[in-house]
């Protein structure tokens, strides 16, 4: 007990007796840093940190993604394309729908036109009046001139209302007797070059519905007949000439609501009452009342 006593007051005298060695604290003035002239560090986009990191992935992330773009696009023309086509189609469907529509308003308007315009019809014809019928020229040849009764069974006023007319020769005496269509090919080639313009109010005859007037040719020069065509077409029977006169032509008017000129066509035979109905003999005049016309079998089925 005296031991760890007496070692304890050795431990503090010792303390009390070492000499101080501290020195007092001298205070020191602190110096500023020198300034940090490096250049500052900058500051990250993010757009360029998304290109660093798309930079850094791998090349079969980036031709996938390329891929997708370019597939977006296609599918983005595919439909571009269909949109295209539906259209067209459309517009197609239009235009067929609106010219079916335009066809059936052209026809309605052709019927109304056809139930009130004016219709010229043959009803016979005769040898002109004033007329001696059918006589011999000086130089061996025929001339006669025949008048066109025409009717009007339309609901309108026709005017302008003329006939052109010609004496050609039956098909069996010019090419063949089986060429029946001769006659309206001739016909049609002869009325079509009269179709032309015209004034109705100086040319030609108005003819009110259900009235009949009696037309002559204004160019009566078509029929006369040449000696020479006569020779060349003459035919003998029995001892006696003869030929196959047949006169084409046409009846021409105008309806005041429509600018082109109509035409009723006719095809007639010229024959000797009591004698032949089809051909008349050379040499010798024929009087009116022994002239007779009879429609012919193909030429009278035209009427626009």
């Amino acid at each position: 007990m005296s031991d760890q006593s007496n070692g304890n007051d050795k431990t503090g005298d010792a303390k009390h007796d070492a000499p101080s060695t501290t020195e007092p604290i001298k205070p020191r003035a602190v110096e500023p840093s020198p300034p940090d002239l490096s250049p500052a560090a900058p500051i990250p986009d993010e757009a360029q940190g998304d290109a660093n990191k798309n930079e850094t992935k791998p090349d079969r992330e980036r031709s996938i993604t390329q891929q997708e773009f370019v597939d977006r696009i296609r599918k983005s023309d595919r439909w571009m394309i269909s949109l295209t086509a539906v259209a067209a189609g459309a517009a197609i469907v239009s235009a067929v729908i609106f010219g079916w529509q335009l066809r059936l308003m052209q026809s309605q308007l052709d019927t109304m036109q056809a139930q009130s315009r004016p219709w010229m019809s043959v009803e016979h014809i005769d040898p002109q009046s004033a007329f001696m019928g059918m006589s011999v020229t000086k130089d061996g040849g025929i001339q006669f001139l025949p008048e066109v009764t025409v009717k009007n069974v339309g609901q309108s006023v026709g005017i302008g209302v003329s006939v052109f007319y010609k004496i050609i020769f039956q098909p069996q005496q010019i090419k063949s007797y089986y060429d029946f269509f001769y006659i309206q090919r001739t016909e049609n080639n002869f009325c079509d070059s009269m179709r032309v313009p015209y004034d109705p109010r100086v040319f030609g005859d108005a003819i009110f519905p259900n009235a009949s007037k009696q037309l002559d040719a204004p160019d009566p020069d078509n029929l006369d007949i040449s000696a020479d065509q006569l020779k060349k077409y003459a035919r003998v029977v029995g001892g006696t000439k003869y030929v196959q006169l047949i006169l084409i032509g046409c009846v021409q008017y105008r309806f005041y609501a429509y600018p082109k000129p109509f035409q009723t066509r006719f095809a007639y035979t010229i024959g000797v009452r009591g004698l032949m109905s089809d051909a008349v003999p050379l040499g010798k005049d024929i009087p009116a009342d022994k002239l007779i016309f009879v429609p012919y079998w193909f030429g009278n089925g035209y009427a626009d």
